[in-house]
């Protein structure tokens, strides 16, 4: 039973990571990519040691970037699940990975990449992003077409 009173619970809760504000029906296709994992490899197996975890995630997240870059809601037939999603789940694996080895197998950029750069310097100066990569990578750039 409730006691009724002037008297406010205490809670030690400053500080604290709040969960609050995400909305958890949001995650439902990651958890998707989660279960199906489970099914695949095997309960947690995404949180154990990889060799080059921050390399073999980030390819897998842009594998499934380039089949969902035209439609967000791709489907991979493998298992079912959104590409997108498995892209959320590739992120979060290598940002996990690279905390749990303090930074990664690589150290982690302290400067701006390259083509970023570039495009900069083409919003700057509106030279062309060809002529701005070029500069910026101090190379002719051999663009196909």
């Amino acid at each position: 039973m409730m006691s009724e009173g002037p008297y406010k619970g205490l809670k030690a809760d400053d500080g604290k990571q709040g969960w609050y504000a995400l909305p958890l029906e949001v995650l439902q296709p990651l958890l998707d990519v989660f279960n199906a994992g489970v099914g695949h490899y095997g309960l947690h197996n995404c949180l154990k040691p990889f060799d080059n975890a921050s390399e073999r995630f980030y390819d897998a997240k842009m594998r499934h970037t380039e089949a969902s870059q035209l439609n967000p809601m791709a489907i991979d037939k493998q298992d079912g699940c959104y590409h997108e999603a498995k892209v959320a789940f590739n992120a979060l694996m290598r940002v996990y990975h690279c905390r749990e080895k303090g930074g990664g197998e690589r150290p982690i950029r302290t400067h701006t990449p390259t083509c970023l750069c570039a495009f900069w310097d083409f919003i700057k100066r509106k030279e062309t992003f060809k002529s701005a990569l070029e500069n910026a990578l101090k190379t002719p750039l051999i663009v196909e077409q």
